[in-house]
């Protein structure tokens, strides 16, 4: 995957994001600044993982490189579908907090595979990163879990009687 395709791939992404939000009628006068800015995240975040998820499928076995066990191809075929559930059920905000809680855990579940991707030199997608950009991304895994869990509720504010 070249820059060009990385470009087209966000900007699908942006827009897609956009379209979910408009459909699911998230307006501005409509609920809370704080609370549209948490579905709005849900939502964004609902489609970069419905994306990744079919990364899962259509670049297996660059995926399967990088993770560092037995049964890589199957690990990455499973962690695909996971991302298609994560991605469907932060789409309803009745199971929201539970999944933010879930999606966190599966975050650090597989984070052994960037890192071993950034230990190892590999290549992500058929380019090779520069070990910076490797170990970022790595280091990005926790703002993108403290986001999910802010996004989801997981730090909500009690209501006093």
């Amino acid at each position: 995957v070249n820059t060009i395709e990385h470009i087209r791939f966000r900007l699908l992404l942006q827009i897609t994001s956009l379209f979910a939000a408009y459909a699911s009628g998230i307006k501005p006068k409509s609920i809370e600044k704080s609370t549209m800015n948490k579905s709005l995240s849900a939502i964004i975040l609902s489609a970069f993982f419905f994306v990744a998820g079919v990364l899962h499928f259509t670049h297996d076995a660059e995926l399967a490189r990088i993770t560092p066990l037995p049964y890589a191809h199957q690990i990455v075929w499973i962690t695909g579908i996971m991302e298609f559930l994560f991605a469907s059920f932060l789409l309803i905000p009745k199971y929201r907090r539970i999944t933010g809680i879930l999606l966190g855990l599966f975050l650090l579940s597989v984070l052994p595979a960037n890192i071993n991707m950034a230990i190892n030199d590999m290549p992500m997608f058929g380019e090779q990163l520069e070990p910076w950009a490797a170990w970022l991304r790595v280091v990005l895994q926790f703002p993108l879990i403290a986001w999910i869990l802010w996004a989801t509720g997981f730090w909500h504010e009690k209501k006093l009687a």
